[in-house]
């Protein structure tokens, strides 16, 4: 995508400089630092002749902006910014401080009253925005260590800041914000967990290649590089996919490719079943790993896993009767017609209407935990920072396994689409992103393979799919999140 970067004047700098000369010797963030995804420009917005710049960065069809304004230097321009509609993510601007009060912005009482705060140990905590209103607390940083602490070394303390700052981001305004925040507090010497303040930005993005953490670095920086999944690349999709979720082209796609599944869900399973490999190929993985507990299948369609699984363990629970409580498996689909299909079969302790992207937000209503989480012939429908979303929720809430395939659709199954006037079903080849997010702290590749998996009846061509089986290998790992689903927001 094209992405905009606003950002304030700084040292008399202005539209047109060679950004990339100043990197080096000046700390602004710099996204293109973190990913290749995306093409960034960054534009200094002059106070005194903003609209005209804005203006112009309008006329460019940017798809996305980034905005790092924040006081009463850059109000007036934020302000400007969202009179327009565009899809962005940045600080709300009924959220901007600007009398440089930052410390009181969301914390205790007793602070907020002018109280002192007893001296000890000082430390931030990122909570990263998860699609509409999911809320991940990362693992605390020592703030004058710039290090993580790991909640074996104190469970108690690490949930008490964890949550600390979860709720002071849900009291606050700033809950709409895309991206999310970090939270200071203070630890005192009897272990009392004070919120000093909250920082609406979770993230410096600060690119250096200096041993030393340069000026602008954020100790939420060194959370999301070490702890959140995808590290920082991964952040920037994320908040891009907090937004173009809601956008109406989002919206008007999804409710397109429910109706299209839904009413071909019959021809669907005929194709799938006579005419491809893909059941050999959920026999192939059903054989070869273990889903023992609770198995999230997303994106079921019509069973097609569930029904393998079923196959080697004929006891395995379905529609809701209790046989046997090794193998749980909940199939999320977003077609009804396909849903039909699987209660018809009888594979699954219940099915759910949900999507790719918000199943595992909502993961609490279906289940008290998620073991393994598979999705197989669907992601290549996700766009990539909707892709980034759906991995960030499934290494971080997944206890046991990731199963997933990606399937390698070629540009000429796309333009016969497009051509038909049915572009909705554009498909995208995700290997490259999916190769480029990497594999999490904690977690192991253990299995890629790439198999033929069935030739389109359209186009006639060949659809190979790579399977990729990622598990958890510390499971302490799991621990070092607090997932959060908050009240229903506008991002």
């Amino acid at each position: 995508m094209k992405v905009c970067v606003l950002l304030p004047s700084v040292d008399n700098l202005v539209d047109g400089s060679d950004v990339s000369q100043l990197i080096t010797t000046t700390t602004f963030p710099d996204l293109g630092a973190f990913t290749d995804e995306h093409t960034f420009k960054t534009l200094f917005l002059d106070p005194n002749n903003f609209k005209s710049q804005i203006d112009a960065a309008v006329v460019e069809d940017y798809d996305f902006f980034f905005s790092f304004l924040r006081g009463t230097s850059g109000l007036e321009a934020w302000k400007y910014f969202e009179s327009l509609g565009l899809p962005s993510s940045g600080i709300p601007s009924s959220c901007f401080l600007t009398d440089g009060k930052n410390k009181n912005r969301c914390c205790d009482n007793a602070v907020k009253n002018g109280a002192s705060v007893a001296e000890g140990r000082d430390m931030t905590c990122a909570v990263i925005r998860l699609a509409e209103n999911g809320f991940l607390a990362l693992p605390p940083v020592v703030c004058n260590q710039l290090q993580l602490l790991r909640k074996e070394d104190d469970p108690s303390l690490f949930e008490r800041i964890q949550q600390a700052a979860i709720n002071a981001l849900l009291k606050d305004s700033l809950a709409s914000q895309p991206m999310g925040c970090t939270v200071d507090v203070r630890v005192q010497a009897d272990g009392t967990v004070v919120v000093l303040a909250i920082d609406p930005q979770p993230a410096g993005f600060i690119s250096s290649a200096e041993s030393e953490p340069p000026v602008g670095l954020k100790a939420g920086d060194v959370a999301v590089a070490q702890a959140f999944p995808g590290g920082h690349r991964a952040l920037i999709n994320v908040a891009m996919a907090n937004k173009l979720l809601r956008s109406e082209l989002s919206v008007e796609t999804l409710s397109k490719l429910k109706k299209q599944y839904d009413t071909t869900a019959e021809v669907y399973e005929a194709i799938l079943v006579g005419e491809s490999r893909v059941p050999a190929m959920m026999e192939m993985i059903v054989d070869k790993f273990d889903f023992t507990g609770v198995t999230f299948d997303i994106a079921c369609g019509s069973g097609i896993f569930a029904r393998a699984l079923k196959k080697k363990y004929p006891a395995a629970m379905g529609n809701g009767a209790v046989q046997d409580i090794r193998h749980r498996v909940l199939g999320f689909d977003i077609a009804p017609g396909m849903l039909k299909i699987c209660t018809d079969f009888d594979v699954y302790e219940s099915v759910h209407f949900d999507t790719m992207e918000e199943t595992l937000v909502n993961f609490q209503q279906y289940a008290d935990r998620v073991d393994h989480v598979v999705c197989f012939t669907a992601i290549q429908l996700l766009r990539p920072e909707a892709l980034s979303l759906f991995l960030v929720l499934a290494f971080a809430l997944t206890n046991k396994s990731i199963t997933l395939t990606v399937n390698e659709v070629p540009e000429s199954y796309n333009k016969f689409f497009e051509d038909v006037d049915y572009a909705f079903l554009r498909a995208t080849n995700h290997v490259k992103a999916l190769e480029d997010f990497g594999v999490p702290k904690g977690w192991e590749l253990v299995w890629k393979q790439r198999e033929f998996a069935w030739t389109t009846p359209q186009t006639g061509d060949d659809i190979y799919s790579v399977i990729y089986r990622f598990e958890r290998v510390d499971e302490a790992t799991r621990a070092d999140f607090l997932f959060t689903k908050g009240e229903e927001t506008s991002a």
